[in-house]
């Protein structure tokens, strides 16, 4: 925390930015893939619009030797790709960290996989409209912490889409609705341990 903070000290002050690189760098060369240091020296340079320096040092936390994962990195760099239009980075980013999950030091805390969750869940829902495989992500989340006041407000908010958008268009059978999950988004999730095809996820949409 001290090194995140610090960092916006930077970004909100009149310190000397060139310095603030400078000691960033010297602690990453003492400790190249330093999880606090990479993520803090990451939002100093996305605050100043260098968002290219910020991705690389996000991915060289997540990338190193037994990298030690926490939300704030996955988070960070999957905004980068978000705010850059790159999606399925940021899809293929999210799905890869959650499955990873059960390492000791691949997010390893509760409050870590809720957070991964929230953002895949709004991923979805706000980029690709799909709407029930982001409510399947929520309640993964409240699975893991069925107290997380920002899983239950987001759960109960993407209902109220989902109620709303079912009363206002009934889709016939031959047109493809947002709400509908498309084989593509569904495999993307499911990995090679489900062979979901269309026809099972309408069924799931009309029981649900």
């Amino acid at each position: 925390r001290y090194w995140r903070d610090w960092s916006s000290d930077v970004c909100s002050s009149d310190l000397n930015v060139d310095r603030a690189r400078e000691l960033f760098q010297k602690a990453l060369d003492v400790d190249p893939f330093n999880p606090y240091v990479c993520h803090a020296y990451s939002l100093m340079e996305k605050k100043l619009g260098n968002d290219g320096k910020a991705r690389s040092l996000l991915k060289q936390a997540l990338d190193a030797p037994n990298p030690k994962v926490t939300a704030a990195l996955v988070c960070s760099l999957g905004e980068i790709y978000t705010n850059a239009g790159n999606f399925t980075d940021a899809r293929t980013l999210y799905k890869y960290h959650l499955q990873t999950a059960s390492s000791r030091r691949h997010l390893p805390t509760e409050k870590d996989r809720v957070e991964v969750y929230l953002a895949a869940a709004w991923l979805e829902e706000r980029h690709y409209c799909e709407f029930y495989i982001a409510r399947d992500l929520l309640r993964k989340a409240l699975a893991i912490s069925p107290t997380s006041s920002l899983a239950n407000v987001a759960l109960a908010r993407l209902e109220g889409r989902i109620a709303a958008k079912d009363n206002t268009s009934r889709p016939s059978s031959s047109s493809l609705s947002p709400l509908r999950s498309n084989s593509f988004s569904s495999s993307h999730w499911a990995g090679n341990r489900h062979n979901t095809t269309e026809a099972a996820n309408i069924a799931t949409a009309n029981r649900d």
